[in-house]
């Protein structure tokens, strides 16, 4: 995880991210309790720290994939921060991102707890790939 995090600093230095999207970066990766997650804002003269409301409520993002016999062929669990990070950060080079309100898609995701977000079945394989908010 060390070699992540200098990855993420080298980043700030070079300008690809700001120290607002590294510092969300680096507490996306380490692991926190509920009672120690918080939100990093900016003011004028820095940063400071204030409750995050993510704190109750669901915490993953799942991405299960099953064959036509129904075989589970990957199951992924993605937490949400890093899924808030991702579209924050990701804005900066995909301009589709751009039009998304994190917080909006955020909410959004929590409003769809335990059902499906998304439901997908190829129709040439037969795969089916399900994106679930748990």
């Amino acid at each position: 995880m060390e070699e992540e995090r200098l990855q993420i600093l080298r980043l700030v230095e070079s300008g690809r991210v700001t120290p607002d999207q590294a510092a969300e970066l680096m507490r996306a990766m380490s692991p926190a309790r509920p009672a120690e997650r918080a939100e990093l804002s900016t003011t004028r003269d820095g940063y400071f720290l204030a409750a995050d409301s993510a704190g109750e409520g669901p915490r993953w993002l799942r991405i299960r994939v099953t064959d036509p016999a129904g075989r589970s062929t990957a199951d992924v669990q993605v937490p949400l921060s890093i899924v808030r990070v991702a579209l924050r950060v990701g804005a900066r080079w995909i301009p589709q991102l751009r039009a998304l309100d994190p917080s909006w898609v955020m909410e959004t995701l929590r409003m769809r707890a335990g059902r499906p977000v998304f439901t997908f079945k190829d129709a040439s394989e037969g795969d089916r790939v399900v994106i679930s908010v748990e």
